[in-house]
């Protein structure tokens, strides 16, 4: 050891607004320090800042319901702090200042000066003081992986209620993904505490309800409203969006896997098996992952479905990134009480047809999700960290985001992440075979419409092995129209609407005339001109590539009347070549030959 060094933090930086590689997760997670701790913490951090008095009175929470971080009502901290008796010593700072430098040496300096900046400390966020100290359904930005295990007790989710065994969340399984996958910077909204992995139906039902209630009703200029989803309003740099417990909140009850009985009989001697001592091992594997039957997938895909839509009315920038569930296996249904009291020949018959209905609504449902904002990804992984969950089985769509942060950062957001080679997975759940990937998927379209047959992997995006280890087939929305369907295209589109977003910020309150359709005119040229450069739009020349018009043209009088400015943004996006098929022929002497393709053929892939 050479000796001690001591470095100072690297001071927050601002995100630069036209990021596209910044991800959202919403879910479910322990504060590291809670209750009569945190307390404690803040008494001592108090005194420091030099306060005196007795100790802080007891409550059900840090702080008590009603006491509010900053403002001029009797509720608020400073005043509190007066009520109970304290007083300030001769150095002690200003009382409106005193929450935030509290709250700075608890849950550092970098996140408290975030919220100041975004107005989270302010009586209109509708945030009491407790909310913020215990990390209640505001954002956090999280840089490193580092920051996140300071504030989060990712590792400490009860298996059942009142015993000391934990396991890790889904939460902090999914922010860890996506920082070892090339992620670098996230927000994550803790709705609440995780539930108890062996819980019931009607509990988990609450908790679904609270972290999507506020999906359909947030107001945008209203963040007393802003609730999980719903802080997307207050987020405008953010690309992708993850809920990561959502597949466990529409599971059928877990339980632990019982060992299927025989058919009771004549009574017989049998041989005595040696006693096994229960495993020590930490591992999860033995416990079922969470699994959906019929009604699961039906709620779960009207869930994604109304996100989407959120996200396609309000946030246009934004994707959600969605793990496909797992359906129902033999062993989960066998453990079941009412499949266990069942003769062994119906047992089985019950369980082989309720696992065929649960692989069948999965596509179903799956399919009747189409969205450009919506991508969907499957199967699940086993990973090294992955041994703390149940089934030692992560849901994928965090590495997904992890990827495609990193390829937002090193080559553009509008490439392809498809057949990259992804490190860190041991091994799928379930491996598709080529008859899987080739499946077709119901169309769920308009009626009447005529559409080319999608197959699994054309709407779903897919990690499959390969000789070259494992790597992402197929990156795509599951939007039926062919324009969309590419997810590269869709984030291409979120680049450009984010740039005409930030153009016109600048300029918001700028006279509306020829100067400031001239300026939004020159600065999506020059964006597009960019993009045409880098190989993200097609065309021999910029002019084939693109056309921005922002003038009379544009813009009707009513539109000048109100002082609306439109401008009209054409570009053909160069799409991705994700698979060529060639079809070979051999006669009788060896020779080789291509076969082209039947009339037929031609006629419906061209439309």
């Amino acid at each position: 050891m050479d000796g001690l060094q001591f470095q100072a933090a690297t001071p927050p930086v601002r995100s630069d607004p036209a990021r596209a590689d910044i991800a959202c997760f919403v879910g479910f997670a322990a504060c590291r320090h809670v209750g009569p701790g945190q307390r404690a913490r803040l008494e001592r951090a108090l005194r420091e800042l030099g306060w005196t008095g007795p100790a802080l009175p007891a409550s059900s929470r840090v702080l008590p319901e009603q006491v509010l971080p900053s403002g001029d009502s009797p509720n608020a901290f400073s005043a509190w702090l007066e009520r109970v008796e304290w007083r300030p010593t001769g150095n002690a700072i200003a009382a409106v200042d005193l929450f935030r430098r509290a709250a700075g040496r608890l849950l550092g300096e970098s996140l408290v000066e975030w919220w100041v900046e975004n107005a989270w400390l302010s009586p209109v966020s509708g945030r009491r003081a407790a909310d913020l100290l215990e990390l209640i359904d505001v954002p956090a930005p999280i840089d490193t992986w580092d920051a996140f295990d300071a504030l989060f007790a990712w590792d400490e989710r009860p298996l059942v209620a009142g015993t000391s065994r934990v396991a890790d969340t889904m939460l902090g399984a999914a922010v860890r993904r996506f920082f070892l996958h090339g992620g670098r910077k996230c927000y994550v909204i803790r709705v609440g505490n995780p539930w108890p992995i062996f819980t019931d139906l009607p509990t988990r039902a609450r908790f679904r309800d609270r972290l999507l209630e506020a999906v359909p009703a947030p107001t945008p200029v209203d963040r007393s409203t802003w609730q999980g989803v719903g802080h997307l309003f207050g987020l405008p740099d953010v690309s992708y969006l993850c809920i990561p417990d959502l597949p466990e909140l529409f599971a059928v009850d877990a339980g632990p896997i019982a060992p299927e009985t025989e058919a009771e009989g004549e009574e017989r001697f049998v041989e005595c098996a040696t006693r096994v001592n229960p495993p020590t091992s930490r591992s999860l594997r033995a416990f079922p992952a969470p699994r959906c039957d019929e009604d699961g997938f039906r709620d779960w895909a009207a869930c994604v479905t109304r996100i989407g839509s959120v996200l396609q009315r309000y946030c246009r920038e934004v994707q959600f990134v969605a793990a496909v569930p797992l359906p129902v296996d033999d062993a989960l249904l066998r453990a079941r009480p009412d499949v266990v009291r069942l003769p062994p020949a119906e047992r089985r018959r019950a369980v082989a047809a309720r696992v065929f209905a649960s692989r069948a609504a999965q596509w179903e449902h799956a399919a009747s999700i189409q969205t450009a904002f919506v991508q969907l990804v499957y199967p699940w992984l086993q990973t090294h960290q992955s041994m703390r969950l149940p089934g030692a089985l992560e849901a994928p769509d965090a590495m997904l985001a992890g990827l495609l942060a990193n390829n937002a950062l090193t080559v553009g957001a509008w490439r392809s992440v498809a057949r990259e080679p992804v490190a860190g997975v041991v091994d799928l759940e379930p491996n598709l075979s080529t008859a899987e990937l080739e499946r077709e998927l119901p169309y769920r379209g308009s009626v009447g419409a005529r559409r080319l047959p999608r197959v699994l992997r054309e709407r779903i995006s897919v990690f499959t092995p390969t000789p070259m280890g494992f790597q992402l087939l197929s990156d795509v929305t599951t939007d039926d129209d062919e324009s969309y369907r590419p997810a590269s295209v869709n984030r291409l589109v979120a680049c450009i609407v984010r740039a005409a977003r930030l153009a016109g910020e600048d300029t918001v309150f700028a006279n509306n005339g020829e100067a400031v359709w001239r300026r939004l005119r020159s600065g999506l040229e020059e964006l597009l001109h960019g993009l045409w450069g880098d190989g993200a739009l097609t065309g021999a020349f910029s002019a084939d590539a693109f056309e921005v018009r922002c003038d009379r043209s544009t813009m009707t009088q009513a539109d000048l009347d109100l002082g609306r400015v439109i401008a009209r943004v054409q570009f053909t996006a160069a799409s991705p070549i994700e698979r060529i098929t060639v079809v070979f022929a051999m006669d009788e002497g060896g020779q080789v030959s291509l076969v082209l393709p039947q009339p037929q053929d031609v006629v419906e892939a061209s439309v």
